[in-house]
């Protein structure tokens, strides 16, 4: 049975024309069902603990994902390391009561395990190995919470005011790391520099200037 103690409450949009739905009471069979309607679309549906936040995102949002999407390519097709991509997949357990779909998201130390599978159980697959988020609006914060009860060992941050931070899963909290213990080649700094002066122009232009960059550092 669904149920849902609060009605949803007004919508809150921000000034990037993103919108915040809030769910207060809700259970799981409401998330999933929640889930199961939203179907392909590029919307966030977060759930902890009774709580559901669905979201839009914005142009600028989806910018700042592509570039760092590009990066992680770059610099894993650099590295030679192998990489599985799983975008927004949903990470979700019910028994922890709490799910997620990350900005964007990879497998690297656990692709081999997760090659050649078409759908995520986190009852018995692993988690994604990195998990990207960006906060150009006000998302639910217990995002990070979900991430760590899950188990995934980093993500990365990435806000309009303070650029990428890089977060390692320490035990039960993370904690923020000087480099990627992935890609440790190439400052959360630099990154965001990158970030900063390419989002909006061309992201051919960008791959190959980021691709350039990476080079002189492996040289």
């Amino acid at each position: 049975m669904t149920v849902l103690e609060q009605p949803l409450q007004q919508p809150n949009t921000d000034a990037e024309g993103a919108q915040r739905f809030i769910f207060d009471g809700a259970d799981w069979n409401f998330y999933e069902s929640v889930g199961r309607n939203l179907g392909e679309r590029r919307v966030f549906a977060t759930y902890y603990k009774g709580r559901l936040e669905v979201a839009t995102v914005s142009f600028l949002h989806e910018r700042i994902t592509d570039l760092l999407v590009i990066m992680v390519r770059v610099l894993a097709e650099e590295t030679s390391l192998p990489l599985g991509g799983a975008g927004m997949t949903t990470l979700k357990r019910m028994d922890l009561d709490s799910g997620v779909e990350p900005d964007s998201s990879f497998y690297t130390t656990h692709e081999l395990q997760m090659r050649g599978k078409s759908k995520l159980d986190l009852t018995t697959d692993p988690p994604t190995d990195r998990a990207m988020e960006v906060e150009v609006t006000r998302r639910l914060g217990a995002r990070k919470s979900i991430y760590r009860d899950l188990g995934v060992p980093e993500v990365w941050v990435y806000s309009v005011d303070g650029g990428l931070t890089v977060l390692s899963k320490r035990d039960d909290s993370y904690i923020p790391c000087d480099k990627s213990p992935t890609f440790p080649i190439i400052s959360p700094a630099e990154m965001s520099q990158f970030v900063n002066e390419w989002v909006g122009n061309d992201q051919t232009a960008f791959t190959k200037a980021f691709r350039r960059r990476v080079q002189q550092l492996i040289g």
